[in-house]
């Protein structure tokens, strides 16, 4: 699956050693220390942006 078209839906199916690793990935740092919904809004607002890194 690609991050970068990855919905809030799809996160949410996830589990938290998943969002663990996708957020390792991504490269944020502390993810030991979040929750769950936490980490889903991390990784979308990383990925909302890289998008508009990559538009410019």
């Amino acid at each position: 699956m690609s991050l970068e078209n990855i919905t809030l839906d799809e996160l949410g199916s996830k589990t938290l050693p998943q969002l663990k690793e996708i957020a390792k990935e991504l490269g944020i740092k502390s993810i030991s220390k979040y929750k769950k919904n936490e980490l889903i809004e991390l990784i979308n607002e990383n990925n909302k942006n890289n998008a508009k890194e990559e538009k410019k």
